[in-house]
């Protein structure tokens, strides 16, 4: 058995995997990421507690550091003990965030689905198919909750069930190359669809017809995922992450 210091340096040493970001990663994240966690320039900070929402803002460095944790999770496959960690981590930060967000936060959907990859990684897939169903609940277009519940059954070896979910997704979100690939892979490898409910999400209502005449402007459509827009650049800092 190891030493209890050397064990407590591991799990610190892969905490700090998550916290402490580089250039590289600032450069694979959404970019308010760098705005939370560096918490600079005052310009870029401005303008994504306005996007996001002030009360948004102040927790979702977690949202970060959950998606650098779930990467981590999927690069050490292989490594049992680091890849339930760092799952320990996706978990963590991802109910972090859907506690502490507001109901109505555009980004609590994909919020959901990562929490379901993280119980997906910890083997946990009654509590992941709830986790991707509560994706979908609130945005039943989602396409990534849709193939990460498919990639679930399809890896329980559940391939019927893998498929039936697919062609669901592609009845309510239409033309998609994630969707689509996979369906055309299976039916070629000669799996039939199930016929069980798996996924009960009802198909959205169709957009009305926009009217002939000018009609007032309404409030803007809530995005569904993470939209990179022109923000401010952000210089290099040296301030640590921000503490929970």
């Amino acid at each position: 058995m190891l030493p209890l210091f050397v064990l407590a340096t591991d799990v610190a040493a892969r905490s700090n995997e998550t916290t402490n970001w580089s250039e590289q990663d600032f450069a694979l994240y959404p970019p308010f990421c760098r705005a939370r966690i560096e918490r600079e320039p005052k310009e870029l900070v401005d303008y994504w507690t306005q996007r996001l929402g002030p009360k948004n803002y102040l927790h979702i460095h977690h949202f970060c550091f959950g998606l650098k944790a779930l990467n981590l999770a999927y690069g050490n496959l292989k490594n049992k003990q680091k890849r339930e960690f760092m799952a320990n981590a996706v978990v963590g930060n991802f109910n972090y965030i859907v506690e502490h967000t507001e109901r109505t936060f555009y980004l609590r959907p994909d919020a959901y689905v990562n929490l379901g990859r993280g119980h997906l990684l910890r083997q946990e897939y009654d509590v992941a198919r709830q986790k991707f169903h509560e994706a979908l609940k609130l945005n039943p277009k989602l396409v990534d909750a849709w193939v990460a519940m498919s990639d679930m059954y399809h890896q329980l070896g559940k391939k019927s069930d893998a498929l039936a979910i697919l062609e669901q997704a592609s009845e309510i979100c239409g033309e998609n190359k994630k969707i689509d690939l996979r369906i055309a892979e299976m039916r070629s490898a000669g799996i039939k669809p199930s016929t069980a409910d798996l996924v009960p999400v009802q198909k959205p209502a169709p957009e009305p017809a926009a009217p002939s005449e000018a009609a007032p402007a309404s409030e803007p459509a809530v995005a569904t995922e993470v939209v990179v827009e022109q923000a401010p650049a952000a210089a290099p800092a040296s301030e640590a992450p921000p503490a929970e």
